[in-house]
């Protein structure tokens, strides 16, 4: 099964290189995000398929949330009109880094404040100088980081995405993508959910274990599997090139599922 799945992410590979190489001339910013991106999919889904064969399933859960992260950005520049496409990536690369900045920043003060003993340098490091912090509060005022935060909000845009990909693919992919997040979510912050899980798995009795774990595996196989083809079809669908073969992907997918691919 891992090898099915595993054949097809990368046949969806394929086309995405073929669709970058082909788009990279025209929009070369874009591509180069979405292949950096694109790049850490496939190193985090390497990563899930070893976990899988030693039936580290948590382990590989934990993967998950990043690897979705990473196909939602790709689809949403991807979807953005050939006129907005620069100013996203403008975002992508300049804006929200300077917001990361600025909230380190902001954490880093609270951290040394609240301690007596001398703050490590690594945290030192995080504090702007008045300089620092009023020339990048001069490039992004609370009222544009707002706008950028909400906007590159990761909930608002999967719902935009799964609009956009049923207008023109007929399905909704991160619908489907968000059970096997949000557990991903969970046992990232250790939280009562994430380990709730882990131990009502672990109290099953067979045969309802192994069933249960069977699909925990294909869920995560799909998360792979699935992260790959939307981010072919996205890339594809801005290009306006291998639209052919975007559509083919989604048929494959369902023999991927059914065992016939």
């Amino acid at each position: 099964m891992i090898d099915r799945f595993a054949r097809f992410q990368n046949e969806c590979a394929d086309v995405f290189i073929e669709t970058a190489e082909h788009f990279q001339p025209s929009e070369e910013k874009l591509v180069a995000i979405c292949s950096d991106q694109f790049n850490f999919i496939a190193n985090r889904s390497n990563a899930i398929i070893e976990l899988l064969k030693i039936d580290a399933l948590w382990d590989a859960q934990i993967l998950v949330r990043p690897l979705l992260e990473s196909c939602v950005k790709i689809c949403f520049l991807c979807f953005q009109s050939k006129a907005d496409r620069a100013v996203a990536c403008h975002e992508y690369e300049e804006i929200l880094g300077i917001i990361n900045a600025l909230k380190l920043h902001d954490k880093a003060c609270k951290s040394i404040s609240g301690t007596d003993t001398e703050a490590h340098p690594s945290l030192k490091s995080l504090v702007l100088s008045e300089k620092q912090l009023s020339e990048l509060l001069a490039k992004v005022p609370k009222k544009k980081l707002k706008e950028v935060e909400s906007k590159w909000g990761f909930t608002r845009m999967m719902v935009q995405l799964d609009e956009r990909f049923e207008a023109d693919f007929k399905m909704a992919p991160f619908t489907s993508f968000a059970h096997t997040y949000g557990l991903s979510s969970h046992l990232i912050h250790a939280d009562e959910m994430g380990l709730g899980a882990m131990r009502a798995r672990a109290k099953l009795k067979e045969p309802q274990r192994s069933i249960v774990e069977k699909s925990h595996h294909i869920a995560l196989l799909d998360a792979v599997a699935g992260s790959a083809m939307v981010s072919a079809m996205a890339l594809s669908r801005a290009a306006e090139f291998n639209l052919k073969k975007a559509y083919v992907l989604y048929e494959k997918y369902r023999r991927v599922h059914d065992g016939s691919y």
